[in-house]
């Protein structure tokens, strides 16, 4: 299945309930720390997950869904204490519960691979037009923000060649391309 196909599953069965970013316990400087660990981030549904990984030296973003949360890629030292952080309320303001998903804006370059759920990173809009921004191209893994991530990741684009803008409305199922 196709990350279309996948995405389209999930959102018309399925609703966002939070974002979460593994990470590590720093107790080592007098106080403990949590140190995120972002190459993999999680959203979790009302049943299941969708995982983002930032792949291919954090220039792809990849796709997929999971029934459980796994944490064995997070970069840690033996002996660390390994967690998620909720991240849901920051992103998507408080006084929620469950967000369904309109609409996913995407942009694909000649490295993704739509067939395999890579592409180069997307934005999601939800009822009520909280939106989440995933960019895998960030130094440390996937950078998570709103609509004005977007606004400054498009800023930079002209340093991308042959990068296409897709924007598919979930609800009509229309997925068209909006600029190359």
């Amino acid at each position: 299945m196709t990350v279309f196909g996948t995405l389209d599953a999930v959102f018309r069965e399925r609703s966002a309930t939070d974002v979460l970013v593994p990470g590590w316990i720093d107790r080592g400087i007098g106080y403990s720390e949590f140190r995120p660990q972002p190459t993999i981030v999680y959203m979790r549904l009302d049943e299941g997950y969708l995982q983002f990984e930032s792949i291919d030296q954090y220039d792809q973003l990849k796709i997929e869904y999971s029934s459980e949360l796994n944490l064995a890629g997070v970069l840690h030292e033996e002996g660390d204490e390994i967690l998620v952080a909720s991240c849901g309320e920051n992103l998507f303001g408080d006084g929620y519960t469950a967000l369904r998903c309109a609409s996913i804006r995407y942009f694909l370059d000649d490295n993704s691979r739509v067939d395999q759920g890579i592409v180069k990173c997307m934005e999601m809009k939800f009822q009520g037009a909280s939106s989440l921004f995933i960019d895998p191209m960030w130094t440390f893994g996937i950078r998570l923000g709103g609509a004005d991530l977007l606004v400054q990741w498009r800023q930079n684009i002209e340093r991308y060649s042959n990068v296409q803008e897709y924007l598919w409305d979930l609800r009509s199922g229309d997925n068209r391309l909006v600029s190359s």
